[in-house]
């Protein structure tokens, strides 16, 4: 527009010169001399000023003063001629152009206006006058008004020309010309073609009706509090709908059947087509706007309406499945079967025979889902280009590509998506290493499918090795039994799973490299190795020291074996078990087993009590006894007195019970590190205690924060100073609340930090294929029509199996540590339980009163508050007890 702002376009550098203008250029600007220039109302400088620069060239700014000098401030976008020749700038208008600034000065203009040349001031005023058009106003009383505008004026100069001219508002006047009324677009094209002037036809609007054009201009929803007759007045009701088709509701009836009303209302919203008259439904210039918008609006119109092709065309490029409601004779329109075809191919299944053989179409079709495929025409169907097209798009075309099944181009592009595929392919591909290679590096099932002669070959027995390596468990798979016997393919599946030695056959199971491979692996793998080598000590060794389960298999010869059973029974003792009765009773006695510490360590440390059977010797080093009493603190009892001295076995004895302190030495009473740790975890431990170490307000406080029932073994001191006990716990309770907090924070995340790191990450085609997560298909949203889900035939669904079990001893191991974790839970729960109700038995206590016993799998602590309002109390019962 002549007001709006718009882009600066880029410089041109080989722009003509201007025929009334030329330039020279300084440093960083561009100053521009006009010859013929004309000013127009530049002696008031109020308001906007156009210079008329020459007949081609006009240009407006507002005015400011430089110097006592009129200038006019151009807009930044201001576009104007550059022209590279050089001349004297007397008497000259100077235009800067610096960055985003320009001016021009009015100064010699005006005075080359008035005091030079009165020819060109005669053409200057003529150009003024040329860029006027004269208008001829008529009003319905027969009154005529003659007014002259700018030939560039827009609506409302227009209006305010007539308003000058007539006194009747702008608001109040409706202009037209010949048989449709003015607007900005018209004006336009009026004012530049009409070169006798311009007659105008000025109908007056009612004033109230001017008044609510204005408002329903600004918030339509004031039509609620109109009147009858405005909201029957079509010129209001036009304009609200133009900004929301729920003014259509508000209106007299007889609009919901005026065509304009309704094509304003539904090209606002699509859903005012619910509310026109039936008669408009079925115009397809009124239902086309509301169908473009959302291809619901179909629901509202008559059944006729399915039969226009535009209408149709509209709703089947926002949701194709409306090909199913559309007329039958649409199926043949070419257009509208490509919009369905390209966004879901299987409506190819719907469109003409003749489409169907249409190769542009077909090939649209299989382009989204190769499976259309199946609905091209036989001659599309014999065409290669067409069966590679789909099969790229979906391996399970093949199932319609005819004679190109045995094709290997097509098999290879099949097989590399799913090695389901090679169960629809020719059996002339089947023994290509050039199909079955690559299908079996993505997917090791693809061998399941590879012939006989292929797999089996000298050459190409790489081919199951490799598979074999990326998925073992492929050896359970029906229909490779054969393969069992290949000592390369069994090596490579041990080599990843022990396990899987058992579908090894008897010659493989008897190969003492195989089964060392697995036992390796898995140390119980030897359950499956033949007889012979169970009776290998070297083979048994290897399988019992990667797990002691492995002993059951050894023959009983070994299972006698000293070296043998040491090397079970240091992981579990349980192994004792399996071991003959002779060797168990031989093994209890033996005085070199329970005389090595290394031996002896390893025991205790799965029952603390055997270190009753160690030699003197044995129970004098600190490291045995320390796993011993981390095991049982009563295994404190079997050590000798230089190991019951020693400070991190009497600590490891202590926390798990206080009456440990009566094992150790009395030094150790009066330890206060020592102290502190027991009573943290059991605080009656404070009854062993030295006397200083029971006037320690933190000791003291410690253990009361435990059990309350403690407080009875502090001093004599502190008992009778109660506050400042409590207060101490309360101390104590407040920083173990912001230690748990901070703990569960930090837990909180590790956790989501190990989410992270165990989130999947798509494997590369080199590391084989990805496993396969079984995912079902978001819900579609409601459509014109539930479309049929296409149900694919058993022998195209293949899932993968499940994944093998864990071996025995993964399982055993997973299973101690829930153990362990439950013992932990166990031993937290009493000491979180009674640093609950600390302060609560100390409060009885103190009083006079008796605990209460609590329930211990029902803790009920009490609030912070409540402490500290029974502290105060108590800190204020002996004032009142020295009042007389």
């Amino acid at each position: 527009g002549r007001h709006a702002a718009r882009p600066a376009p880029a410089p041109r550098s080989a722009a003509p010169p201007h025929p009334a203008a030329m330039a020279t250029r300084r440093e960083g600007a561009y100053e521009v001399v006009y010859k013929r220039v004309a000013v127009r109302d530049a002696p008031s400088l109020k308001g906007q000023i156009l210079a008329v620069l020459s007949q081609s060239t006009q240009v407006y700014g507002t005015p400011f003063e430089v110097n006592g000098e009129p200038w006019l401030r151009l807009s930044p976008y201001t576009v104007l001629p550059r022209v590279d020749e050089e001349i004297g700038d007397e008497d000259s208008a100077w235009v800067l152009i610096d960055g985003n600034a320009a001016g021009l000065n009015l100064g010699p203009l005006m005075r080359r206006m008035t005091e030079e040349d009165p020819q060109e001031e005669d053409e200057a005023e003529e150009d003024l006058e040329a860029g006027k058009v004269g208008i001829k106003i008529r009003t319905l009383n027969g009154d005529l008004h003659e007014i002259s505008v700018d030939c560039f004026a827009d609506l409302q100069d227009l209006k305010v020309a007539i308003e000058n001219s007539t006194g009747i508002p702008r608001r109040e006047q409706r202009l037209v010309h010949g048989d449709s009324e003015l607007s900005d677009s018209t004006l336009q094209n009026v004012l530049e073609y009409s070169e006798n002037g311009v007659e105008l036809t000025l109908i007056r609007r009612p004033p109230k009706q001017a008044r609510w054009l204005v408002r329903v201009k600004k918030d339509w929803s004031c039509l609620r509090f109109a009147d009858e007759d405005i909201r029957a007045d079509r010129e209001i009701i036009l304009r609200a709908v133009s900004q929301d088709w729920s003014a259509l509701l508000q209106g007299a009836e007889e609009f919901r059947a005026d065509k304009d009303v309704a094509l304003a209302a539904v090209r606002q919203g699509w859903e005012a087509l619910e509310h026109v008259s039936w008669a408009l439904r079925s115009d397809p210039e009124v239902v086309l706007p509301a169908v473009k918008q959302n291809p619901g609006a179909l629901v509202w119109v008559p059944t006729a309406m399915l039969a226009e092709p535009d209408v149709m065309y509209a709703a089947i490029r926002r949701d194709p499945t409306w090909l199913k409601q559309a007329d039958v004779k649409l199926r043949a329109d070419r257009r509208i079967i490509l919009a369905a075809v390209k966004q879901r191919g299987s409506l190819l299944e719907l469109a003409d025979k003749q489409l169907q053989g249409d190769r542009k179409v077909v090939l649209a079709a299989v382009d989204n889902d190769g499976e259309a495929l199946e609905f091209a025409s036989e001659q599309l169907r014999a065409d290669r280009d067409v069966v590679l097209a789909a099969v790229r798009k979906s391996w399970r075309a093949i199932l319609h590509a005819g004679a190109y099944k045995a094709d290997p181009e097509v098999a290879v592009v099949a097989a590399k998506q799913s090695a389901e595929a090679l169960r629809h392919v020719g059996p002339e591909v089947l023994g290509d290493p050039k199909v079955i290679l690559p299908a079996a590096r993505l997917d090791p099932e693809a061998l399941k499918y590879a012939s006989h002669d292929l797999l089996f070959s000298d050459a190409d027995v790489a081919i199951a090795a490799a598979a074999v390596r990326q998925r073992p468990n492929i050896l359970k798979e029906d229909g490779l039994e054969e393969i069992h016997s290949d000592r390369k393919v069994v090596l490579a599946a041990v080599n990843f799973d022990g396990a899987m030695l058992c579908f090894a056959s008897e010659a493989l199971r008897a190969d003492r490299d195989v089964v060392q491979a697995a036992v390796c692996r898995n140390g119980e793998a030897l359950r499956h190795a033949a007889p012979a080598l169970c009776e290998d000590r070297k083979l048994v060794m290897i399988a019992v020291e990667d797990d002691w389960r492995a002993l059951e298999f050894a023959s009983a010869e070994l299972r006698g074996d000293r070296d043998v059973i040491l090397a079970a029974a240091g992981q579990s003792l349980k192994a004792l078990e399996l071991v003959t009765k002779t060797a168990a009773r031989d093994f209890w006695a033996d005085t070199k087993v329970w005389g090595d510490p290394d031996i002896v360590q390893d025991f205790v440390a799965q029952d603390g009590m055997l270190l009753k059977l160690a030699t003197k010797e044995v129970r004098n080093d600190p490291e045995v006894v320390l796993a011993a009493v981390k095991q049982n603190w009563q295994a404190l009892k079997f050590a000798s007195k230089e190991a019951k001295a020693e400070r991190d076995v009497v600590s490891a004895a202590v926390v798990q019970d206080a009456q440990a302190f009566r094992q150790v030495s009395g030094e150790f009473w009066s330890d206060r590190e020592i102290m502190l740790s027991a009573v943290k975890v059991h605080g009656c431990a404070l009854q062993f205690a030295s006397s200083r170490l029971k006037n320690d307000l933190e000791v003291v406080a410690e253990a009361v924060n435990q059990d309350a029932n403690s407080f009875k073994y502090a001093s004599a001191e502190l008992q009778k100073n109660r506050s400042k006990v409590l207060a101490a716990v309360v101390r104590l309770q407040q920083q173990d609340q912001e230690q748990q907090k901070k703990k569960e924070e930090e837990e909180h995340q590790r956790q989501q930090k190990q989410q992270q790191q165990d989130t999947p990450e798509p494997l590369a085609s080199q590391q084989g294929k990805p496993e396969k997560t079984p995912e079902e298909a978001p819900p579609e949203k409601p459509t014109g029509e539930q479309h049929e889900k296409r149900q694919d035939s058993p022998e195209d669904k293949s899932e993968d199996k499940p994944a093998e079990e864990q071996p025995g001893k993964q399982q055993e191991r997973q299973q101690e540590e829930q153990q362990g974790e439950q013992r932990e839970r166990q031993q937290e729960e009493p000491q979180q339980h009674s640093q609950a109700h600390a302060q609560g038995q100390l409060q009885q206590k103190t009083e006079g009163q008796q605990p209460q016993p609590q329930p211990h799998m029902q803790p009920q602590p009490q609030p912070q508050m409540q402490t500290q309002q029974q502290l105060q109390q108590q800190s204020q019962e002996p004032r009142q007890q020295q009042q007389p």
